[in-house]
């Protein structure tokens, strides 16, 4: 399976710069939202095959979309020891401040599955992970 592609484009239509998401695991990276700042960086999460014991994690990537780079990647790997390990991002917001929400399924210790949101500093550092379990 390919690396997720990115191909922003021009006021007028054209093609800029493209940039392919790689996950720890080189492949089966599925991008399922993504938002873009005023400043034209673009913000792409979903979930990619990769970690110690292979399954699915949350990816989340910072892209400079003017000049096509890829300024951070990030996973998230859920606590659940075993079974369920397949985390999937599905929900990305930006706040005022640039930080950035993912949010979505992630297999975590001691229950099946949680609403799972992790808060990331603009640099793509993990502030906290925020766990829900309706029971």
């Amino acid at each position: 399976m390919p690396n997720a592609t990115t191909i922003p484009s021009d006021a007028a239509g054209g093609e800029r710069l493209v940039s392919r998401l790689n996950g720890g695991g080189d492949w089966h990276e599925r991008p399922t939202a993504m938002v873009m700042n005023d400043s034209g960086y673009l913000y792409v999460t979903g979930y990619s095959w990769t970690g110690a014991t292979p399954q699915y994690d949350y990816l989340t990537a910072k892209l400079d979309t003017l000049y096509g780079d890829t300024v951070w990647t990030r996973c998230y790997d859920g606590t659940a020891p075993i079974a369920p390990k397949d985390d999937r991002a599905f929900g990305i917001a930006l706040d005022d401040s640039q930080y950035v929400y993912v949010t979505g399924q992630a297999g975590e210790q001691g229950t099946w599955y949680d609403a799972t949101t992790v808060k990331y500093t603009p640099d793509g550092v993990r502030v906290w992970v925020n766990l829900f379990d309706p029971g």
